[in-house]
């Protein structure tokens, strides 16, 4: 695919907090055979979790991830992180700029309340 301005470049959008024990990853809404394609959403959850429907898949076979909360982000992310002491996590957006988004308040099902900046650099 070549390169334009109508094309988003994703690149980071799974991130592990090993010492929290959380992850965040962009969502993905289905699979086609040239590409999956990702919606605007972030799925966040423990790695336990992860790890045990890992463990409960086949070879070659998809699982069904459970357990997680789904963020609603107001566009595709492009890169997600978490800061270093794992207490938040950074989804950074084409054009809204900057989501920071507390792992406490996830947890607890806040999902709506996140603080946005517009970065410029």
């Amino acid at each position: 695919m070549e390169d334009d301005d109508s094309t988003t470049i994703v690149s980071d959008l799974f991130a592990i907090g090993n010492r929290s024990g959380y992850f965040a990853c962009g969502g993905m809404k289905g699979m086609c055979r040239l590409t999956p394609f990702l919606i605007e959403e972030l799925l966040f959850g423990e790695t336990k979790l992860l790890h045990g429907a890992f463990e409960n898949a086949k070879p070659k076979n998809t699982v069904t991830f459970q357990g997680g909360h789904k963020i609603v982000l107001p566009e595709t992310p492009t890169h997600i992180r978490f800061t270093s002491d794992e207490k938040s996590i950074l989804v950074a957006l084409p054009t809204s700029g900057i989501l920071l988004l507390d792992c406490d308040k996830l947890v607890q099902g806040v999902l709506h309340s996140y603080f946005a900046a517009d970065i410029e650099i």
